[in-house]
């Protein structure tokens, strides 16, 4: 990440690794060149990415090769600027040296408030700071993170899609209103449904009635009609929870629009290798994302509960998912209609650092982001 935002900071002609191994390099470069492939914004020339080869905890050999390569490749009176962020601390007196020994200024990049420290005059203390350009889509988190990842479902709504989900907004909106009666009838649904794909309930003024893509939801008066031409077992899984994760979708666009989040997506699967499978296997392990979007800095991760929380797994699924994909900066949130989580699964959500909201969605979300800001 560090590399990453100091490249993408400043424009420059040529670029110079200093690592352990090569592998790294090439690496860094499958990257560049595949964020330049999906993003037409990413403008970093990878014909100019170099890399000197060291031991990472040998100052003087640090220091040695820095200035064999600037002299061999007649960079000596070039503009120079050092990248000290990550890396041994060996690297770092090395490359602070060098930035002595050439006058040129460095950097330092403070990855969790996302800013740049300056320092013009290498032989002083003085920094001045810059914030990072922002990070606009989540897969660039993706690929810095876990580069062999594989994307079965980008969530990625498009006008068609989104379309769908407005059509279904009123009803999504009916459903939240009335939680309390929609919620228990979950298990009575699938019955429904599993014996002939049709859904007709009946009971205390509430009608649920699904047959041939036609839907009508009747609750005490007030009458919704559509019809859904998905599968025939979406409706079943809209019905049972994912309008809940579309309501809360509904509410991020706002802040999509104000650009308080960039990137919105909903129900992502991502795969990651398995690497406990025996050998031959090479099957990748598929995770879902509910919804996933960044502010700019940090990637989150949003798992979306319309029934009861009663695996404390969940949570641990969410933190896991987030820190994989999104490094150790990023952040979780468990959104759920049920405040009453109960004492152990309050005390997993406080122990994995999970912002837990369950009402006030909008409001709320906003605010964790700012407060995730600064």
């Amino acid at each position: 990440m560090p590399i990453f935002l100091g490249m993408r900071q400043f424009s420059a002609q040529k670029h110079v690794f200093i690592t352990s191994s090569s592998k790294n390099a090439k690496a860094l470069k499958r990257f560049f060149k595949e964020r330049k492939e999906t993003n037409e914004n990413f403008q970093i020339n990878t014909d100019r990415l170099h890399s000197i080869e060291v031991n990472v905890f040998e100052p003087k050999n640090i220091y040695e090769n820095i200035l064999e390569h600037t002299n061999k490749n007649g960079l000596k009176d070039k503009r120079l600027c050092f990248n000290l962020t990550g890396g041994t601390k060996m690297m770092f007196l090395a490359g602070l040296k060098a930035s002595e020994y050439f006058q040129a200024p460095y950097f330092y990049i403070e990855e969790k408030a996302q800013r740049l420290l300056f320092f013009k005059n290498p032989s002083g203390i003085e920094p001045f700071a810059i914030p990072a350009i922002p990070i606009k889509d989540v897969e660039t988190f993706f690929s810095l993170h876990v580069p062999n990842r594989m994307i079965k479902q980008n969530g990625i709504i498009d006008e068609k899609s989104l379309e769908k989900i407005q059509e279904r907004k009123n009803l999504s909106n009916l459903l939240y209103k009335h939680r309390a009666r929609i919620i228990p009838l979950y298990q009575k649904i699938n019955e429904n449904h599993a014996k002939d794909k049709t859904i007709n309930i009946c009971e205390n003024n509430l009608k649920l009635f699904y047959n041939n893509h036609q839907v009508c939801v009747n609750i005490d008066g007030k009458k919704i009609e559509l019809r859904y031409s998905e599968d025939e077992d979406d409706f079943r899984k809209y019905i049972i929870g994912s309008w809940f994760e579309e309501y809360i979708y509904c509410e991020l666009l706002e802040l999509l629009d104000k650009q308080v989040i960039y990137d919105l997506r909903l129900n992502m699967i991502l795969g990651v290798e398995n690497t406990n499978a025996i050998q031959g296997d090479k099957h990748p392990i598929y995770t879902e994302l509910d919804i996933a979007f960044n502010d700019g800095k940090n990637l989150y991760v949003v798992e979306c509960k319309s029934g009861e929380l009663k695996n404390k797994g969940v949570l641990t699924d969410l933190s896991t998912n987030a820190q994989i994909f999104g490094g150790a900066n990023a952040k979780c949130i468990l959104i759920s209609i049920d405040g009453n989580l109960g004492q152990v699964l309050q005390e997993k959500v406080k122990i994995l650092n999970i912002e837990f909201i369950f009402e006030d969605f909008k409001k709320n979300i906003e605010n964790y982001i700012n407060n995730s800001r600064r």
